[in-house]
């Protein structure tokens, strides 16, 4: 399980390639969205995109609807700087702290948001001082405007959690 953020109203999610597809390139045949704060309302999805190049992965639901978006994303992550303040917002753990005896229809996700700074800005890659833990690959990476400036991937082993890569926007 990871992450993920929409960014248009009827429904198309943003996440990790890694999320949905295994490292062999093997696909997910079925794939659930749910909604912070949505108890067992899970919806159905289709992957319909998998980059080649980066750790992305789009996602479509099947069943229309007036889904929460984003309020924005950044058409370029050009003005990031070193010493930035950001913010994630994502599911550390992801469905493996359903508890309810392992019933995932119980589930009720609530988001995480963890603060943290830009460490470097290197072309394909933003690395970030703030903390995260598996389940919050696909993380939206928030700009002090609230705008997505990056899609958290991965971490530094070694860090612990502390030391993280996103995409750029």
């Amino acid at each position: 399980s990871g992450t993920g953020f929409n960014i248009l109203p009827s429904g198309l999610v943003v996440t990790n390639r890694h999320v949905v597809q295994a490292a062999d390139g093997t696909r997910a045949t079925q794939v659930g969205v749910i909604f912070e704060g949505q108890k067992g309302q899970w919806h159905e999805a289709r992957i319909e995109l998998v980059s080649t190049t980066d750790e992305l992965a789009l996602l479509r639901l099947i069943e229309p609807g007036a889904f929460p978006i984003v309020t924005g994303v950044a058409g370029d992550s050009e003005g990031v700087q070193v010493g930035s303040p950001i913010a994630i917002l994502g599911f550390p753990l992801g469905t493996g702290t359903a508890g309810n005896d392992g019933d995932i229809n119980q589930l009720r996700p609530v988001a995480t948001m963890n603060v943290g700074t830009v460490s470097k800005t290197l072309g394909d890659n933003i690395q970030l001082d703030v903390y995260a833990a598996p389940g919050s690959s696909g993380s939206p990476v928030f700009d002090s405007r609230g705008l997505v400036i990056g899609v958290l991937y991965g971490a530094a082993r070694e860090s612990e959690g502390r030391i993280i890569y996103s995409v750029p926007s």
